[in-house]
């Protein structure tokens, strides 16, 4: 169910570090995404690719819904380096080079 509401409202992303761990933080204040703890239900297209993108640079994403939505990806810093990423042993661009 999409709601529209004529308000202002802020989004805000951050990444952290700590030791080799790296965690992307996605929050915004609007009217959430309703019970998504378990992940994105279907026909979320948008929350689908992310999470399938998390799995593929081995990664955790969680979701959260209090006061806005808060989306939280933690992987390696080992698993992403100058544009590339490794999976299943195999190096690969983000630019498709």
């Amino acid at each position: 169910m999409l709601s529209l509401i004529n308000a202002p409202g802020t989004i805000t992303i951050s990444m952290h570090k700590t030791g080799e761990q790296i965690t992307l933080l996605l929050t915004d204040n609007g009217v959430g995404m309703g019970d998504r703890s378990a992940g994105p239900k279907s026909g979320s297209l948008g929350l689908e690719l992310m999470t399938g993108l998390s799995k593929e640079i081995h990664g955790r994403i969680a979701f959260a819904s209090d006061s806005g939505t808060k989306i939280t990806i933690t992987f390696e810093q080992d698993t992403i380096v100058e544009g590339h990423y490794t999976s299943n042993g195999t190096d690969k661009s983000y630019f498709g080079h």
